[in-house]
C-alpha cells in the first residue's frame, strides 16, 4: 500500500509526494507530480501529517477530472465561435488596408513626430494586453507580436501584416484553449482547423451524453422510477441525435421544427416536451455550463402548440377494449410463463 512518503537526499523530512494523472495536468500548471513537507522526520507522524494533505490533493483532482469531463466537448463551439470573431474582424482590417494604405512620411516634423508617437503607444499598449495572454498560457505571444509588428526591419504590405497578425492570434487561442481543457495532440490538430475555418465546424448537441448521465443520477437519488428514467433518457437522446445531425441551436424554434419530424400522437409529443422541460429544469438549475450557453433564453419546451385530436380521428384513436378472444389468449400465455399479476388483471 502506498503511503505518499518520501525523504529526500541528504534530508531527514518526511514529504508527501503524489503523481498528477497527465489527463489533468494543465489544472496544475503542467506540474507532473505535487510534493509537500510535513515538517516531521518521524515517520510515524508523518503518517499521520499526510492524510490532510493527501486528501486535498484528491479532492482537486477529482474536481479537475469532473470539470474536464464537463466541459470536454464545449472547446469546439468555443474555437468556432473565436475564429468566427476573428475572421470578421480580420475583414474588416483588410478592407481597412485596401482602402486607406498608409500615408508617405511627409508633412512637418511635428506631423511625423505626432504620428510616430501615438503609432508606438498603441504598440505598446497592444503588448501590454499580450503579456496578460502570456500569462494565462499563450507563450512566446510577445515576441511574435514584436516580430509582426517590426515593420523597419522587414517591410511588407498591410495586407502582409493583417494576415501574419492573425496567424499569430489564431495560434495564441488554440494555446490558452490546450492550458484550459488540456488538449490532446490530436485535439489540438482539430482545434487549428477549426480556428482557420470556424464555418466549417458543426455544432454537437448541447444535450450531451455525461449531461444524461448526470441527470439520470439526479433522478434516481430523487426516487424517480427506473422506467420514467429510461423513457425520458430516451426521448432526449432522440433530441440529440436531432440537433447533432442538422447542426441546431436549443431554441423554441428548433423544437417545433422537431416536433414535426415525429410520426407521433399529440399527447406523445405532450411527453416528449416534459421530457425535455424536466431535463432543462434541472440544467438551468445544477449546470453552470449549461446556464452560461442558455444565459436569458427561456425554456423552449415550454408554449408549444399541438394539434387537437377531434371527431372521427379522436375516437379512432380512443383505447378500445379487449375481446374475449383476445382475453383468453393473454390469459393463456401468462398462464404459460408462470405471470400471476397478469393472470390476476
Amino acid at each position: 500500500m502506498a503511503t505518499y512518503l518520501v525523504q529526500k537526499p541528504g534530508e531527514s523530512t518526511w514529504y508527501v509526494r503524489m503523481v498528477v494523472p497527465p489527463a489533468v495536468r494543465h489544472a496544475f500548471g503542467g506540474r507532473t507530480k505535487l510534493i509537500k513537507t510535513t515538517g516531521s522526520s518521524n515517520k510515524a507522524e508523518a503518517m499521520d501529517r499526510r492524510l490532510p494533505i493527501l486528501a486535498k490533493w484528491k479532492a482537486e483532482i477529482a474536481a479537475a477530472k469532473e470539470l474536464k469531463l464537463t466541459t470536454r466537448d464545449q472547446w469546439r463551439p468555443e474555437m468556432a465561435d473565436k475564429g468566427l470573431t476573428l475572421q470578421q474582424q480580420i475583414d474588416t482590417a483588410l478592407l481597412e488596408a485596401v482602402k486607406n494604405p498608409p500615408k508617405g512620411i511627409g508633412g512637418t516634423a511635428t506631423e511625423i513626430y505626432a504620428r510616430s508617437a501615438k503609432l508606438q503607444e498603441e504598440i505598446k499598449a497592444f503588448l501590454q494586453d499580450a503579456q496578460q495572454l502570456e500569462i494565462q498560457g499563450a507563450n512566446g505571444l510577445v515576441d511574435r507580436l514584436r516580430a509582426d509588428l517590426d515593420l523597419e526591419s522587414e517591410p511588407i504590405t498591410m495586407v502582409d501584416a493583417v494576415m501574419r497578425s492573425a496567424q499569430t492570434v489564431q495560434d495564441m487561442m488554440v494555446q490558452l484553449a490546450e492550458r484550459r481543457y488540456g488538449l490532446s495532440p490530436l485535439e489540438l490538430e482539430e482545434a487549428h482547423e477549426i480556428i482557420q475555418a470556424p464555418t466549417t465546424y458543426k455544432p454537437v448537441s448541447p444535450i450531451t451524453d455525461r449531461r444524461l448521465e448526470q441527470f439520470r443520477a439526479y433522478r434516481v437519488n430523487d426516487g424517480i422510477a427506473a422506467k420514467t428514467i429510461d423513457q425520458q433518457e430516451s426521448k432526449l437522446t432522440k433530441l440529440s441525435g436531432y440537433l447533432r445531425d442538422q447542426g441546431f441551436p436549443l431554441t423554441s424554434a428548433t423544437i417545433t421544427k422537431w416536433l414535426e419530424t415525429l410520426n407521433l400522437t399529440s399527447k406523445t409529443k405532450a411527453q416528449y416536451l416534459l421530457a425535455g422541460s424536466t431535463f432543462w429544469r434541472w440544467a438551468t438549475k445544477n449546470d453552470a455550463r449549461w446556464q452560461e450557453l442558455h444565459l436569458g433564453l427561456d425554456n423552449p419546451f415550454k408554449g408549444q402548440e399541438l394539434p387537437k385530436v377531434r371527431g372521427k380521428a379522436k375516437a379512432e384513436a380512443a383505447r378500445k377494449a379487449f375481446t374475449q378472444e383476445q382475453i383468453e389468449h393473454l390469459y393463456g400465455v401468462a398462464h404459460a410463463e408462470g405471470n400471476k399479476t397478469l393472470r390476476m388483471v
